[in-house]
Formats: structure tokens, C-alpha cells, sequence
């Protein structure tokens, strides 16, 4: 590698797709993420996969996950770095066809619809994805005539993003989205991730 191709590596962040899936592709990286995002604790992570491919039929639009990962008890969890914002206004369909395409065999020809996984997709965004200034919008299928109704379909989608007010979110995602916008370290797992970045 060239001096130029060196400070250019030197350069990179976690915002940087290649990065991020390089980084992540660290169970013990990858875990304490998901973690803070959700807001849950997770035994292990079973199976992560950088650049997962789903391949759709002859005809129609295959997708290449950023991160794929399943937990011990198999959840599924797509992991998206979107620093893009040309595409924002898409961001909801996109994660539905993730979610499609994550679901597509993933039951067997008589196995009953309760054995469809939990699945997650989260995006995290290096700009404000619905123009509200939140740190975090989470979307859970909710009945328009009774909001305290929610369809158990089994589909989270959250959309960070790493600009939003910081002080309606835990500490640790607090943490952990500064440390994405502005390289600060400011707790043990982001200097994790600024040794690995």
C-alpha cells in the first residue's frame, strides 16, 4: 500500500461502509451495537455476515445486506450505515423489501407461520431521516384506530440518526452516536471501536 493509500485508510471512520462492516463483522463489536440500538441484552450472536446477498427470483430485485446477523435465539438483525440522504425519502420501502427478502424461505413448506424469526432492521443514519430531530424512531405495525394495539407480526425497523438530540436516548447509544458523528471516545466500547477503526 502507497503513502496516498495509507492516509487514505487512515482517514476512514465507521461511517465508511467498509469500514463499519469490517468492524462489525466482531461478535464482540457487532453485539454491544445491536445492544444499545434496541435497548436489549442479547446471549450471543449465533451467525454475522458482512455483505449478505439475497437473491430474488428471475426478474426482480435482489439485495445486498450491509451486515447480517443472527442470535442464539434466532433473531435476525440487518445493519445498515446510510450516509446517503438522496434516498431518504424511500428509507421506509427499502426496509419493508429487506424485511421480504429476509423472510423469504425462511419456513419450511408445512412449518406454521409461528416459527417466523423475529427481525430487526436498523439504519443508521449520518443525517436526520424523517426531519424531526430525533436520535432514534423506532416503527412497529400500530392500529390507526387504537394506538395501544400492535400488530405481532414480529418486525422492528429503527432509523438512527447520528445527529438527533441525544438527551431522550440511553447514555450508551448516546455514546456510541458521537462517537460515529464526531470520532470522540467517551467509554470502554467506543475506544473498542476506535482501536478496530
Amino acid at each position: 500500500m502507497n503513502i496516498k493509500g495509507i492516509t487514505k485508510w487512515n482517514k476512514m471512520t465507521l461511517k465508511n461502509s467498509y469500514m463499519f462492516r469490517l468492524v462489525m463483522e466482531k461478535n464482540n463489536l457487532c453485539k454491544p451495537l445491536i445492544e444499545r440500538v434496541l435497548g436489549i441484552k442479547i446471549k450471543s450472536l449465533s451467525y454475522v455476515e458482512p455483505e449478505k446477498s439475497f437473491e430474488a427470483k428471475l426478474r426482480t430485485k435482489g439485495i445486498r445486506l450491509d451486515l447480517f446477523v443472527i442470535d442464539e435465539d434466532g433473531v435476525a438483525y440487518d445493519i445498515e450505515m446510510q450516509m446517503d440522504n438522496s434516498y431518504k425519502k424511500f428509507l421506509g420501502k427499502r426496509s419493508r423489501y429487506y424485511v421480504s427478502l429476509m423472510d423469504n424461505g425462511a419456513l419450511k413448506k408445512d412449518e406454521p407461520y409461528s416459527h417466523l424469526r423475529k427481525s430487526y432492521v436498523i439504519f443508521i443514519c449520518t443525517f436526520d431521516p424523517f426531519g424531526k430531530g430525533l436520535a432514534k424512531y423506532t416503527f412497529n405495525a400500530i392500529c390507526n384506530e387504537d394506538h395501544s394495539l400492535v400488530l405481532d407480526d414480529g418486525v422492528t425497523r429503527v432509523f438512527i440518526n447520528t445527529e438527533g438530540d441525544r438527551h431522550r436516548i440511553s447514555r450508551e447509544l448516546a455514546n456510541l452516536l458521537g462517537y460515529i458523528s464526531t470520532g470522540d471516545v467517551t467509554d470502554d466500547y467506543t475506544r473498542q471501536l476506535d482501536e478496530w477503526s
